[in-house]
């Protein structure tokens, strides 16, 4: 394991999206690094994070590890949303006003999202390889990047629900294919088209396919659970034995449970994206040698100062 926030840094790249996000583009010093990776986690974060190939139980750690590192910025504010999205939904739907109202409160998550998405790109990608997030730039390209994210969203899915439609294998290889477009887009600056062309070049691979395959069978294992328990507590047999046992009235036993079925989607959602990111990462990892690619960029930044680049290895400068 990689100790010390020094040589974690040799292998984290300082250029476009990502450079921003780590403060180093804005020409900060340690000092404002520092109290960022204090304040956020990331010198813990720095301190574990190796950029090494993974296998699918690595990669699923590494996806809850970061699940509950930025647990507050990036399940939490979604809440915020979800929670009055199921008190209107439940109200819509127990008052018969629309035969289309549950569909029209399922496309009104689809915004939240989009936000959890940004945010997790956001804030946890330069995380996931090794670096510290600047917040306020993190922030700041979350909110510039949520319509960009919705484009790519709406093009990838409109793929996979067509594909589906005419053969559900085809839709699960687009599904894969386009998994890695969201972070393409937010962490490398690139366009709509081209994130998503890139994803499906940077993710094929029968080795690729098979470690998605396992990363988002076992999520959706544990996953099933707690969706599980959210539904069943919608049962009306389930409904009125809880509420006899636990001698709630009507509306608070309603409001407990949109907060519980809001907890879920929040979590869920944040868990898959999580582990799209790692898998992302993982991929240029394995294809594009990203460490040494950091390494790369940290002997040119020290020999255009100056500095002697045998010193990273050691040596007498």
């Amino acid at each position: 394991m990689v100790r010390g926030g020094g040589a974690v840094r040799r292998m984290v790249p300082a250029s476009g999206a990502m450079a921003r996000l780590s403060g180093r583009s804005r020409g900060q010093g340690p000092e404002r690094t520092d109290r960022a990776r204090r304040r956020f986690g990331g010198a813990r974060a720095v301190d574990s994070a190796v950029l090494v190939p993974r296998g699918v139980g690595q990669l699923l750690d590494r996806s809850i590890e970061g699940f509950l590192h930025f647990f507050l910025v990036c399940v939490a504010v979604p809440l915020v949303f979800w929670i009055p999205i199921d008190l209107g939904s439940q109200l819509i739907l127990s008052s018969n006003a629309s035969p289309f109202a549950d569909v029209a409160w399922l496309l009104t998550g689809i915004p939240i999202k989009i936000l959890s998405v940004a945010l997790i790109c956001c804030f946890a990608g330069p995380w996931m390889i090794g670096g510290a997030t600047d917040a306020r730039a993190a922030l700041s390209l979350a909110l510039s990047k949520l319509l960009g994210i919705a484009v790519v969203t709406v093009l990838a899915n409109t793929l996979l629900v067509g594909s589906c439609c005419l053969c559900p294998p085809i839709g699960l290889s687009l599904f894969w294919l386009v998994s890695a477009a969201a972070p393409i887009y937010v962490l490398e600056n690139r366009g709509f088209f081209e994130s998503i062309a890139r994803s499906a070049n940077l993710v094929r691979g029968w080795a690729n396919l098979g470690r998605w395959l396992g990363l988002i069978g076992v999520g959706t294992c544990i996953v099933i659970p707690l969706t599980g328990f959210a539904t069943a507590l919608e049962d009306p047999e389930v409904v009125e034995q809880l509420r006899e046992v636990l001698h709630v009235d009507g509306w608070l036993y309603d409001v407990s449970c949109s907060l519980l079925r809001s907890f879920v989607n929040a979590s869920v959602s944040a868990l898959f994206t999580f582990m799209n990111l790692a898998f992302y990462v993982d991929c240029r990892v394995r294809k594009e040698g990203l460490a040494l690619r950091g390494q790369l960029d940290e002997l040119v930044e020290r020999a255009r100062s100056g500095k002697s680049a045998g010193s990273l290895g050691g040596g007498r400068a």
